[in-house]
């Protein structure tokens, strides 16, 4: 159902196919135990094609909030939704930037950690 890739700080988790309602509790618990067992300084979510569903969605939403809530970055990788900037993302970061590749998504992330050490030297 889902596969992962730990990489230079960087989880990423990929949902290749759709799922159900009733399989979206055991992917939710399997993505939050490899976010806890990876610690990874941020996340993308990798939705297939396929994959993006109302249970689909959900997930990366749930996704979305265990990482908020855990400070971790998360973006998105979806050829199949529309693409946005990072900048995009509203203020309170209520959704997360979406990209077309997994590639982009990380190069994005590492742009909003450097902009994140340096608002801290300042």
């Amino acid at each position: 159902m889902l596969t992962h890739v730990f990489d230079r700080g960087t989880l990423v988790v990929s949902l290749d196919r759709p799922i159900g309602i009733g399989e979206r509790a055991a992917a939710a618990l399997a993505t939050e135990h490899l976010i806890r067992t990876c610690r990874p300084g941020t996340v993308v979510v990798k939705l297939g094609a396929p994959a993006v569903s109302p249970a689909g969605v959900s997930l990366m939403l749930r996704t979305q909030r265990l990482c908020r809530h855990w400070g971790i970055p998360l973006a998105v990788a979806c050829a199949a939704l529309p693409a946005q900037p990072l900048g995009a993302a509203d203020h309170d970061g209520s959704h997360p930037p979406v990209y077309a590749t997994v590639a982009q998504a990380v190069r994005g992330l590492s742009g909003h950690r450097q902009r994140e050490r340096a608002a801290v030297r300042l």
